[in-house]
């Protein structure tokens, strides 16, 4: 869900008047493997934390786009996935909901271990541009699939739930 301007500008009004009434508290901390003092919790991105589970309560457990990232799960041999969508576009829409969401994709996205990474476009940010421009498919919606050897495999918004399962199934296999 996105906020419009009024509705951004309400929740700092609304975050405003709520901390002028309650004292600062500490940010949570946790203690990460390999690091010797604890680490603000929010400062953490998701792409420095395991990676563990690719669906979780029944939803794609989406990491955020990052290129380092990216290439640290397949450095570890992790087939890797990556939705390029955006709100404004009405096949990337159909994408998210008939596609990615259906059983048969969360099936073989869990079963195989593949990584999910949502790269959202919807305000056309520069890094996920010269993503998007590395493939001859340049525009959105983009699935981007790595398999375990490093080959890729495109799917525009015409791919069915069918043909993305099928091939996250048969990334994995590669090995």
């Amino acid at each position: 869900m996105t906020l419009g301007y009024c509705g951004r500008v309400a929740m700092g009004l609304l975050f405003t008047a709520c901390a002028a009434h309650s004292p600062p508290a500490d940010p949570p901390v946790e203690t990460y493997e390999g690091s010797q003092e604890p680490v603000p919790v929010q400062a953490v991105t998701l792409s420095e934390k395991p990676i563990t589970r690719s669906v979780v309560d029944g939803e794609v457990a989406w990491q955020p786009f990052d290129r380092d990232a990216i290439a640290k799960a397949r450095a570890r041999g992790r087939p890797v996935m990556v939705a390029v969508l955006a709100d404004w576009s009405v096949n990337a829409k159909v994408l998210a909901k008939e596609v990615l969401k259906a059983p048969v994709v969360l099936a073989a996205l869990e079963e195989e271990g593949v990584v999910p990474f949502l790269a959202d476009f919807t305000n056309e940010d520069e890094a996920i541009e010269s993503y998007i421009a590395q493939y001859a498919k340049a525009n959105v919606p983009l699935v981007v699939v790595y398999d375990r050897n490093g080959s890729t495999r495109t799917f525009d918004g015409s791919a069915t739930a069918h043909q993305l399962a099928t091939h996250l199934r048969a990334s994995t296999r590669l090995r």
